[in-house]
């Protein structure tokens, strides 16, 4: 019934933890019969490990009262997801166990992770009236967080080669030094881009105090697809 959705999907939220003995158990205690419990988990089972092909109509069998328009939002999603694990070394999957624990989403949830990680590295989803409380007018929405100490973690040691400033003058637009920066960390160096302000020998002592091993001056004249002079500090 529905009002015990709430409490149901606190219970299989712990799948992962308490597994399904565990989620039996509780969700016995929330008055739930064995049967009933039985057939979550039987609908859950035979929704695992289907790829984007197979995932709909399984998803539309499994649960009659799914609205179309839910069905191909999901179809879109999971068609994209697809593509782009056979461009890129990424795997995904439908899990129809995962419930994140705010309850302003209005549609599908995720979560990223990653082999190396425990838990999660990012999570979100759809919240279309989030926004529409504060403004008085919904407002389609998605977003996600990031567990910034995880990607730290994840990370590893900083790399030990200096980094490199992309100094830009103010007639430079910073979408310029922006694409500088990006060739730069193509060849794997760390790259910041800064503005140049102030007498230039004391904001070139200022980038060594701060651990710049060198740099390089982007003026007005300068085209950002030629070859471009890395200086090292310590040379100037």
């Amino acid at each position: 019934p529905e009002p015990a959705w709430d409490g149901l999907f606190v219970t299989l939220d712990k799948l992962d933890k308490i597994g399904w003995d565990g989620v039996r158990a509780e969700l016995a205690g929330r008055g739930l019969e064995p049967a009933q419990v039985d057939t979550l988990a039987g609908t859950i089972g035979g929704l695992h490990g289907l790829d984007e092909g197979e995932l709909v109509d399984a998803l539309a069998a499994a649960l009659p009262g799914l609205g179309e328009d839910m069905l191909a939002d999901l179809r879109t999603t999971t068609g994209a997801l697809g593509e782009l694990a056979r461009q890129r070394d990424l795997k995904w999957e439908f899990d129809p166990t995962l419930v994140r624990g705010m309850g302003y989403y209005t549609g599908q949830i995720f979560e990223i992770v990653h082999p190396a990680s425990a838990g999660s590295v990012a999570g979100g989803g759809r919240y279309d009236r989030l926004i529409g409380r504060f403004l008085g007018a919904d407002v389609p929405a998605c977003g996600f967080s990031i567990g910034f100490e995880r990607i730290v973690d994840l990370l590893g040691a900083p790399d030990a080669e200096p980094a490199v400033a992309v100094l830009y003058e103010a007639d430079v637009a910073p979408a310029v030094a922006l694409a500088v920066a990006r060739r730069l960390r193509a060849d794997g160096r760390v790259v910041s881009p800064i503005r140049r302000r102030g007498k230039f020998g004391a904001q070139l002592g200022r980038l060594t105090e701060w651990g710049f091993g060198s740099f390089t001056h982007l003026r007005a004249d300068t085209d950002p697809a030629a070859p471009l002079e890395v200086r090292s500090l310590g040379q100037t």
